[in-house]
């Protein structure tokens, strides 16, 4: 009968140490997927993060490339718009020169006039 205790003694331990095995196996899994879960958060999460800065440097690069060009634009116009006075400018000082010219022309013409007839 002793014999007998020991081994339902027994039987019943082992039982006990299957249930809180089987037990410390399900909670562990449990937090192996909830471990898992939470990388896979962490992954998307630092995907978004990177898609966003990403997206944003494209933005600015864009940004500034536009602002590149309309000031490279703006220089242009400008150039333009120096080389059309400078042209004009240097127009007319040769029109007054050839005005002041014929002016001089005319008073010497009419001096030369005045002399003679003196």
């Amino acid at each position: 009968e002793d014999v007998k205790a020991v081994h339902e003694a027994l039987k019943t331990s082992t039982a006990d140490l299957h249930l809180k095995l089987d037990d410390f196996k399900r909670k562990f899994d449990e937090a192996m997927e909830g471990i898992s879960e939470d990388r896979k958060k962490v992954t998307l999460k630092l995907l978004e993060q990177e898609r966003s800065l990403v997206n944003q440097l494209k933005d600015e690069k864009e940004t500034r490339e536009k602002n590149e060009s309309q000031i490279s634009d703006t220089l242009a116009s400008e150039e333009k718009v120096r080389a059309k006075g400078q042209k004009t400018l240097t127009e007319n000082i040769a029109e007054a020169r050839e005005y002041l010219s014929s002016l001089i022309t005319e008073e010497v013409s009419a001096r030369q006039k005045g002399d003679e007839k003196l």
